[in-house]
């Protein structure tokens, strides 16, 4: 039994693994199969003969490298739309995260100008409330006054009144 090089597979192991990503993989499996294993068969049948390449092997290498170049074709076609299209998609992934990251650039923007409104508001409510607090303590400084203006006046009409009512006695009392 013949022992097989890694460098005659690994076109066969480079397809396999290409097709893993292709849709029609069955197919083009067995395809590279066939391939493969046609020339092991071939090889196997020159070194139990030994005998020189004849018309019939030259015509089979011919068919084979005729396969080989068809098949290659092929391969480097899917590969090179394999590569477009994850290309594509990679560009599609891309502009979907610089969408997100614009959007929550955006965000994030708003929620800073929403928070210094805020505190703007927050602010001016401070100074909103100081305001009251100083004119309720103006308010209460008013009432007070005017509460000891009152009193003051009662005072000086209670005065005059009982001033008044001791002259009306007292011109009573000479008449």
């Amino acid at each position: 039994m013949t022992s097989l090089a890694v460098s005659e597979i690994a076109p066969f192991l480079d397809f396999a693994g290409l097709l893993m990503f292709v849709e029609k993989i069955s197919i083009y499996l067995l395809i590279g199969a066939t391939f493969y294993f046609s020339r092991i068969t071939k090889r196997d049948i020159d070194i139990k003969h030994n005998s020189d390449p004849s018309a019939r092997d030259t015509t089979f290498n011919e068919i084979l490298a005729n396969l080989d170049a068809r098949f290659l074709t092929e391969l480097t076609d899917y590969r090179a739309k394999f590569n477009t299209e994850l290309t594509s998609r990679d560009e599609n992934f891309t502009a979907e995260i610089q969408r997100i990251l614009i959007m929550l650039n955006t965000s994030t923007a708003r929620i800073d100008e929403i928070e210094q409104v805020l505190q703007n508001y927050h602010n001016n409510f401070g100074r909103v409330a100081t305001e009251f607090e100083s004119i309720n303590a103006f308010i209460v400084t008013l009432q007070s006054e005017i509460n000891q203006r009152n009193a003051m006046i009662l005072r000086t009409e209670e005065i005059e009144f009982d001033q008044q009512s001791v002259m009306s006695q007292a011109s009573n009392h000479f008449t």
